[in-house]
C-alpha cells in the first residue's frame, strides 16, 4: 500500500510542509507541497497495483507534469 508522508523542511529560510510517497522500503520525500495531489498519487498506486519499486519512475512523471 502506498502512503503519503508528511515533514517540515527549510525552504529559501522559511519553514514548509511537504508531502512524500512511502510504499515498503521504498520512499521518496518531499514530492510535493500539495497535500492533495500527494494522495491522489498515492491512490493511483494503489489502484494500478503497482510494485514499490515503480515508484521512482511514477514520481518522476509526476513532477515533470507540474
Amino acid at each position: 500500500m502506498f502512503e503519503v508522508t508528511k515533514e517540515k523542511v527549510l525552504i529559501d529560510g522559511e519553514e514548509r510542509t511537504v508531502y512524500g510517497i512511502r510504499c515498503g522500503d521504498e520512499y521518496i520525500p518531499n514530492v510535493t507541497a500539495d497535500e492533495d495531489a500527494a494522495r491522489r498519487l498515492a491512490d493511483l498506486c494503489d489502484r494500478e497495483s503497482l510494485a514499490p519499486w515503480q515508484l521512482i519512475d511514477v514520481v518522476a512523471d509526476f513532477v515533470e507534469g507540474l
